[in-house]
């Protein structure tokens, strides 16, 4: 058997990692994360939270739908689109604020409702029901303003890998690149350059089965509560309550300056 090589033993730590911790835990709001995964409302709070997650934590982010929910005393996708911009602004802006958007979130909440009930008679569901190819349903999820390619990627992994939702094609679904994932990718010299290609490419070369499976783990470990922080890493948990060292820290090269000055957003 070849001796593995140095990338592929910080792939195995990241999958590893993966199989210990992923639990598709959104927040850290009990409520928040029943409303979530078990209500009515599900597939709304789902897209919601899509469009929320930017700028801000992603737990408060996922939080925001039920939180929106109790605001307005419903999460109707149709009420939504047809109400009055200024209560669904207020809704969103009233202290405290649910986004830091609070001009530019209630717009993208209102255009996503009225694509909703234009193109998918009003169930978010429809977007990505009926064993769609990935690739279709990452194209749909683009076209709502606030949600990028990347955001759309991150979406078809969580239905997949969170909500048990079958989309055919799935396995080839990559990484969503944003600036936590790709500093953990270049610091740990899984990837030449820091570019969208190139890391979506070093992914797809490192785990060909399902270049996606590599998207939680990356992003957790460069989040802001992980370890390989923007301006100093953590990589022996000086830092954390529990003194947890980085899960690459035994494989990783430590390629801090890679790892500066990249050219993704949150």
């Amino acid at each position: 058997m070849a001796q593995e090589t140095q990338r592929q033993k910080i792939v195995r730590a990241l999958l590893d990692f993966r199989s210990e911790k992923y639990g598709g835990c959104f927040c850290t709001d009990a409520d928040a994360e029943d409303f979530l995964v078990d209500s009515r409302y599900w597939a709304t709070a789902f897209l919601f939270g899509v469009i929320f997650d930017q700028k801000i934590p992603a737990p408060r982010a996922w939080a925001a739908p039920f939180q929106l929910y109790k605001r307005l005393g419903h999460l109707d996708i149709r009420r939504i689109a047809y109400m009055p911009f200024d209560n669904l602004r207020k809704a969103i802006a009233n202290p405290p604020a649910l986004h830091v958007y609070v001009n530019k979130l209630p717009q993208w909440i209102q255009s996503a409702a009225e694509m909703v009930v234009e193109h998918y008679n009003g169930k978010p569901e429809s977007i990505w029901s009926g064993s769609l190819p990935a690739a279709v349903v990452i194209s749909r999820l683009d076209k709502f303003l606030g949600v990028s390619q990347k955001k759309a990627t991150m979406a078809a992994n969580s239905l997949v890998n969170d909500f048990g939702v079958y989309l055919t094609g799935w396995e080839d679904i990559d990484v969503s690149v944003d600036r936590n994932l790709a500093r953990v990718f270049m610091r740990a010299g899984l990837a030449e350059k820091a570019t969208i290609q190139s890391i979506v490419a070093a992914a797809r070369e490192l785990s060909p089965e399902y270049p996606g499976k590599l998207d939680w783990p990356a992003w957790s470990i460069g989040r802001e509560n992980g370890w390989c922080f923007e301006s100093e890493p953590d990589c022996y948990g000086r830092w954390r309550s529990d003194s947890t060292p980085c899960p690459l820290e035994p494989v990783c090269p430590k390629l801090i300056a890679k790892g500066a000055n990249l050219p993704f957003r949150h």
